[in-house]
């Protein structure tokens, strides 16, 4: 995952990143491949907006301990079935599983993590059906 940065991605990188003493959530380039692989991987069901097909992940990082979320991720079937709590509240929530990404490798994991870090916790934001056809 060896990415060429140009400077436009490294200022907007660098604008948002927050400081963090995680190594996980730290690096330019790690934050520009997990926004990729975002965007290829999760966009359909999470945002950082609205609570949508999945939830809203904005602030996850830092209210979820980070083996958590990897566990999560790589197996949502095996972490809800163990009994976990938060796990079994998803899953009662969403009414469904969420795809298992075990074909991630602990890198791409790592981006992935890295750049949801730089998306700040705020509230939902009303979805179409709460604000009415109006737009």
């Amino acid at each position: 995952m060896d990415l060429q940065l140009n400077t436009h991605q490294l200022f907007r990188v660098r604008l948002f990143l927050p400081k963090s003493k995680n190594p996980a959530y730290s690096t330019d380039k790690e934050v520009i491949a997990g926004n990729e692989i975002f965007d290829n991987t999760c966009v359909a069901c999470h945002n950082f907006r609205t609570t949508g097909i999945g939830p809203n992940l904005a602030g996850v990082t830092r209210e979820v301990p980070e083996q958590w979320l990897k566990d999560f991720i790589r197996n949502p079937v095996e972490v809800i079935q163990s009994g976990d709590r938060r796990g079994k509240e998803l899953f009662e929530q969403y009414k469904q599983y969420m795809p298992p990404y075990q074909h991630l490798t602990d890198e791409e994991l790592n981006a992935v993590l890295a750049y949801i870090h730089t998306r700040k916790a705020r509230p939902d934001t009303p979805t179409r059906t709460e604000w009415g056809n109006w737009f």
